[in-house]
């Protein structure tokens, strides 16, 4: 399943999920926060303690890129199952990632980046660090840039 890809294609890939996660993201917060009043969903917040940034920005990429794409895609890979029903089963890690953010609500939040990583990891021919890159660019994205644009 590897294939010999240049390095911009496989940059245009990740840049392409981190930007359109974060599009899905925006409209699915939008549409939470007018749906239902009372669930005060923030696209990202301001004065975020430094520990949780620099948690974000390293571990939460390393490690849930392992946990959620990494391992179960390596283990499925080569199996009929995986060939015959790729993307079903990238939606699901996707949903159970998640929902392993917070409640039901996050597999609409963190599941959509989640199903963006997935892709970037199959698209880049099963690269772990193009979903550590793209989850490093989505995350630096929500704690850095946009709190200062808002």
């Amino acid at each position: 399943m590897e294939t010999k890809q240049l390095i911009s294609e496989k940059a245009a890939n990740i840049i392409m999920a981190v930007g359109l996660s974060i599009l899905i993201i925006s409209i699915n917060v939008a549409i939470f926060t007018s749906l239902f009043p009372y669930y005060h969903v923030k696209l990202a917040e301001k004065d975020i303690p430094i520990k949780q940034i620099i948690t974000g920005l390293t571990v939460a990429p390393f490690g849930e890129e392992l946990i959620f794409r990494f391992i179960p895609i390596s283990l499925l890979k080569n199996t009929e199952l995986f060939k015959e029903n790729k993307w079903y089963i990238i939606a699901i890690i996707a949903c159970i990632f998640g929902y392993m953010h917070g409640d039901f609500y996050h597999i609409y939040i963190q599941g959509v980046a989640g199903f963006a990583f997935g892709w970037v990891y199959v698209k880049n021919g099963m690269s772990y660090w193009s979903a550590v890159l793209a989850h490093f660019l989505y995350n630096f994205m929500i704690y850095i840039v946009i709190p200062i644009i808002i």
